[in-house]
């Protein structure tokens, strides 16, 4: 399950019991065993011990007979494969690992596990603001619309997001704090945008009432488990994209990567470290400030007298704060979350109109009063004008509030 590792931990086990060397399935069984001892995660131990599957079925042997040789074809596979680098690196990483518990660490002495080239995404690898809105706006359901929005806005990983539970969002009035468990331990991620969307959520959510509830629960009445699949959040995302028209390659990470790419901006390295989960001194704010040098480049051209390109719009997803009760809404919302209130102002503005005038056409019957007849007339020839005008009328209710 996504956010129910102990499902999946269990599913895990029985595959291993599909290994035809039966030893191998109890060093990877002890292996497991040993990790819980150490306070390694839950992830990170299922991780494992799938690689340790794959690599029995590739050595095909038992792990005690392995020799170097072994080792030599399996690396020189591994290396060609279609893999990326970070993937190919755990699988060297869980090769060490287990291997020096089997206490047959000379084998790996010589493997090594860093990554020699700093594979950087491409800006056309990274969402646009655009993007992201026009899937929120796509998406068929609040939940799925919700997922999106938190994933991108908070830079999590799949894990920290599934694992999160009703008991975990805090709301406050400038948004919601998330409370995420990552590979660096518990940290807090403020959200603004999508805060509204979440209590939207929370209040349709089958299990609002319960705490210590999932906060994604499957949509589907025939589905018996509480959860949803990360196989069903990746094929819900690309099928979201492909109905926004997004034609990028759409994977649950590429929300983080973009929204990491976009901060670079503004956030220093140590502030990046802190909101992303990143160890102090990691490399990866260097990887996205080096992603996010268009500032840079126009500066450039700016010096060399040449017109910047367009840049996106910056308020893409810039949180709207309702006029009348200063509640904070998702870019997405139409309506305040709250008061009702239309958000786009020159829709507003319309209705507002709309509803101040009884008649567009006064009909020329008799009135008593010619002064009230004309004073009507009057009254509709301004309508008309402050309808085609729509910033005339905004600022003439300034200046009567200013009054």
């Amino acid at each position: 399950m996504l956010y129910d590792f102990d499902y999946e931990l269990e599913n895990v086990k029985q595959r291993l019991g599909c290994l035809e060397e039966e030893e191998n399935e109890k060093l990877i069984l002890k292996f497991i065993k040993n990790l819980f001892a150490e306070g390694l995660s839950k992830p990170r131990i299922i991780k494992y011990a799938n690689h340790l599957k794959v690599l029995s079925e590739k050595m095909g042997k038992k792990f005690m007979d392995v020799n170097k040789e072994d080792i030599i074809t399996f690396l020189s596979d591994l290396e060609r494969s279609d893999y990326s680098a970070y993937t190919k690196k755990d699988y060297k990483v869980v090769l060490k690992r287990f291997f020096r518990f089997l206490e047959k660490g000379e084998l790996i002495k010589n493997v090594k596990t860093t990554i020699k080239e700093n594979r950087k995404k491409l800006p056309g690898e990274i969402l646009t603001k655009a993007e992201v809105r026009k899937m929120i706006e796509a998406a068929d359901h609040p939940r799925n619309k919700v997922i999106i929005a938190v994933l991108y806005e908070g830079g999590l990983r799949i894990g920290e997001l599934a694992s999160l539970k009703i008991k975990n969002i805090e709301f406050d009035e400038h948004g919601a704090v998330l409370k995420v468990s990552g590979k660096t331990g518990e940290r807090m991620v403020r959200v603004v945008g999508s805060a509204s969307l979440l209590q939207q959520w929370l209040e349709m959510h089958p299990k609002r009432d319960n705490k210590e509830a999932h906060l994604w629960v499957n949509l589907s009445s025939n589905y018996k488990k509480e959860g949803i699949t990360y196989q069903g959040i990746r094929q819900n995302l690309k099928r979201i994209a492909e109905k926004a028209g997004v034609k990028k390659k759409i994977t649950p990470h590429i929300f983080r990567h973009s929204r990491a790419t976009h901060l670079a901006r503004s956030l220093t390295e140590a502030e990046m470290n802190v909101y992303f989960g990143w160890v102090q001194g990691s490399n990866m704010p260097a990887t996205y400030v080096h992603l996010s040098l268009r500032d840079v480049d126009d500066k450039i051209l700016e010096v060399e007298g040449v017109k910047p390109r367009k840049k996106e719009k910056e308020d893409e997803l810039r949180p709207i704060e309702c006029p009348r009760c200063h509640y904070i809404n998702s870019p997405v919302n139409r309506y305040c979350g709250r008061c009702g209130l239309i958000l786009d102002e020159e829709e507003r503005i319309k209705l507002e109109l709309r509803s101040r005038q009884v008649s567009k056409d006064f009909p020329d019957i008799n009135v008593d009063n010619a002064k009230l007849l004309e004073e009507m007339k009057r009254f509709r020839d301004m309508l008309e004008l402050f309808e085609k005008n729509p910033e005339l009328f905004k600022k003439m209710r300034a200046m009567i509030e200013e009054s």
